[in-house]
């Protein structure tokens, strides 16, 4: 990105070429027009305007998309097209997330996905418990 100088984030371009995130040159522009943040040979002095001269950039964001990337969780192993990580995450064996009832009573904040079926069980009747007397609060 021209702005963040990031892996592009929904990849859109302007008329000299440079390519910007699309939140990051919304913000920059931020509802006015203003010259190219870009500093190539392509990039004049005139004002762009987000409405006509600001386009998604689909062949960049096809191609970041089948960018491979890993996992950032210590331990797995996963490597993958970018466009793949999200659903990945959700499920990572080696996430770190809290039970459910974290707040109410139980004590696990930091549990695994993979150890969060055997806590479950494990604490049934913590976890039951506290359901019944949400319940009684009705």
């Amino acid at each position: 990105c021209t702005i963040c100088k990031n892996v592009l984030i929904n990849a859109h371009s302007g008329p000299c070429g440079c390519r910007c995130c699309l939140d990051c040159i919304t913000e920059y522009l931020n509802g006015e027009a203003k010259i190219c943040p870009g500093n190539t040979d392509d990039c004049r002095d005139d004002l762009i305007d987000f409405e006509k001269d600001i386009h998604v950039d689909q062949p960049m964001n096809k191609k970041i998309s089948k960018m491979f990337v890993i996992c950032s969780e210590k331990n797995c192993q996963f490597k993958d097209e970018l466009r793949n990580i999200e659903n990945h995450m959700r499920m990572c064996n080696f996430k770190t997330v809290s039970c459910p009832f974290v707040g109410v009573r139980c004590k696990e904040y930091d549990i695994t996905n993979s150890e969060m079926p055997n806590h479950m069980m494990t604490d049934i009747v913590l976890h039951s418990q506290i359901i019944l007397e949400s319940m009684d609060n009705f």
